[in-house]
């Protein structure tokens, strides 16, 4: 029996190289690197990605609960 999917690596299928180089610290682009802004950026865009995740979930809610009647095993 063959696989039909291709071997996906974790790096790959998280896109790493993209997510762990999107912090650019304006603070060293001025140069006066600020030590605590990559902390204050990976917390923002933690938030964002969560927030990202809450309105993925609650797509979903939306288009179970327009159903009529909804599924019970929807519920």
């Amino acid at each position: 029996m063959s696989n039909k999917y291709a071997s996906v690596h974790y790096n790959d299928y998280l896109a790493l190289d993209k997510v762990l180089n999107a912090q650019n610290l304006r603070s060293a682009e001025l140069g006066e690197p600020a030590h605590d802004e990559m902390l204050f950026i990976i917390i923002h865009q933690v938030y964002e990605l969560w927030f990202k995740q809450i309105i993925h979930e609650l797509n979903l809610v939306a288009k179970t609960l327009s159903q009529d009647p909804v599924p019970e095993y929807q519920l």
